[in-house]
């Protein structure tokens, strides 16, 4: 947190909120919800008492082009991964824990419609009845998603619009952090989803840097 903020056990309604967010989005939407905690006197004294709004409540986006560069980047490193997905453990779950490739690959493909689709623009949503039953379904899932996102937000979003708060599920964040929530969302998932490929004998690919496999076929044609 910021230099200005002291232990969140002197607020219990904040620490209660962070921990329901955290569990599923990221820690910045849970700073963000916690330095706009309206039923909370404890911060509502503080923000008062030492102006609590500090640069890291700015926009994570200055720019909508800088979104749409990092976002082409990411969908195309996820699209790499959903590709190496097989059909022969798409339904596997390693244990009551871990969700299978397929589910995973199906929520990252699903995810993309369901988050932009609080953002002033016209996304396609998925349901039930859209469930992919093959990893090349999920991975076209996430391409037609990725591409209508980029598309739209090109298109119906201009830098002076980033500031505008949105509704995410009861919670109000800029357009700018929802942006960067949505990528930080799909890092998130593709990470899990090279860690459960391990786990039920698929192949990952590497994202942000070689496969070990990868690397050591690199080195081998260096040698």
């Amino acid at each position: 947190m910021g230099s200005k903020w002291t232990d969140l056990s002197d607020c219990k309604i904040c620490l209660k909120k962070a921990c329901q967010i955290l569990t599923f989005i990221n820690f910045q939407h849970a700073e963000h919800l916690l330095r706009h905690c309206s039923d909370c006197p404890y911060f509502s004294a503080r923000k008062k008492a030492d102006g609590i709004f500090s640069q890291t409540d700015r926009a994570m986006y200055s720019n909508v082009q800088d979104f749409l560069t990092q976002y082409a980047h990411e969908s195309a490193s996820t699209q790499k991964l959903l590709k190496a997905v097989s059909d022969t453990h798409f339904n596997v779950e390693p244990n009551e824990h871990v969700r299978s490739t397929g589910r995973l690959s199906w929520h990252i493909g699903k995810a993309v419609s369901s988050i932009g689709s609080v953002l002033p623009i016209s996304m396609k949503t998925f349901g039930d009845a859209d469930k992919p039953s093959t990893a090349a379904a999920a991975a076209d899932i996430h391409r037609h998603s990725s591409e209508e996102l980029l598309r739209e937000v090109g298109s119906k979003i201009n830098n002076d619009m980033l500031g505008q708060e949105v509704n995410f599920y009861g919670w109000k964040m800029p357009i700018s952090q929802m942006l960067w929530t949505l990528i930080s969302h799909e890092v998130h998932h593709r990470g899990q989803l090279q860690v459960v490929m391990r786990m039920v004998g698929d192949m990952p690919v590497g994202v942000a840097g070689p496969t070990d496999e990868e690397m050591k076929a690199m080195m081998a044609q260096q040698n």
